[in-house]
């Protein structure tokens, strides 16, 4: 059944129908796409349930949310727009594209999301090839975080960079990862080869998300941090690459803390006493009038 086939089936149970609700019609569209697929039989239990069923549309649509990458998302996104012009609500499962990461600051959730992402993608090697169920679990599980850490990279791309370059640089980083997902479809592809199955890609793809989770803990953290307008600025500006709970920078008991214009690290204990001297073993103003990171 295709995008056409569907809408008209789902208008067709509007009208023969007039009581029925806009729920109810979209989960018998899906229901009869389904049937006509691959007959999911636990999608007819949630139809039986269907005042359950109703419920998840506030649970999960929300602001940046995402529909899965799904042979059916096309079919989704058009019974979802029948039911909108309606002004009905509806019901899909979608999956939440972040968490709020506004108290957790930017580095540490990417790296959690990525690495949890990269290992799910990972788990495939143990799996067996004939269990192909649990491996698309896997790979729902990887796309999912994968998902969730991409809301958090173009916000803190742009706020890595001053204001005087920051569209040239954002720019820059989003052609860059363009080429990444040329290259994405070709890794799949490869998965056809003789002697290779879809483990190949799915060992790529999460090796490829555990560097990258890795490699931004040598970023700073930005949240809470000034803006720089220009490279001097930023060249100026203490780096902190400790923890955020809350909107605030965790009392550890080692913080560190690149001070601007000495190429050291500074470390900082839990009392609040630096740990350490300059590079050049004296007590020049550019390190000792920087706050200290706690």
């Amino acid at each position: 059944m295709d995008n056409e086939e569907a809408v008209a089936f789902f208008k067709k149970c509007m009208v023969d129908d007039p009581g029925m609700s806009t729920a109810v019609a979209a989960i018998q569209t899906l229901l009869e796409v389904m049937n006509q697929n691959s007959g999911q039989l636990y999608l007819k239990r949630a139809a039986s349930a269907r005042n359950r069923i109703a419920k998840l549309c506030d649970a999960f649509i929300k602001d940046g949310a995402t529909i899965l990458t799904h042979s059916r998302s096309r079919v989704v996104l058009e019974i979802l727009k029948v039911a909108t012009e309606q002004k009905k609500r509806f019901n899909v499962y979608v999956t939440e594209s972040a968490p709020d990461k506004s108290g957790f600051g930017r580095r540490v959730p990417f790296c959690v999301f990525m690495i949890i992402g990269g290992v799910a993608c990972l788990l495939v090697l143990i799996v067996p090839k004939d269990e192909e169920r649990f491996i698309r679990i896997l790979a729902f599980i990887g796309r999912g975080f994968v998902t969730m850490s991409f809301s958090i990279l173009y916000l803190y791309s742009s706020e890595l960079y001053p204001t005087s370059i920051r569209n040239l640089a954002v720019g820059t980083c989003s052609t860059i990862a363009r080429l990444g997902f040329i290259l994405a479809s070709y890794i799949v592809m490869l998965s056809q080869l003789p002697g290779l199955s879809v483990i190949f890609p799915m060992v790529v793809f999460g090796a490829l998300a555990l560097t990258a989770g890795l490699v931004i803990l040598w970023l700073p953290e930005t949240l809470n941090s000034n803006m720089c307008q220009t490279l001097d600025e930023t060249n100026r500006q203490n780096e902190y690459y400790g923890f955020i709970w809350m909107e605030r920078r965790v009392n550890i008991p080692f913080s560190f803390s690149r001070s601007p214009g000495a190429a050291h690290v500074r470390v900082v204990s839990n009392e609040g006493v630096q740990v350490g001297e300059d590079s050049d073993g004296d007590d020049d103003d550019t390190v000792d009038n920087a706050p200290l990171i706690t």
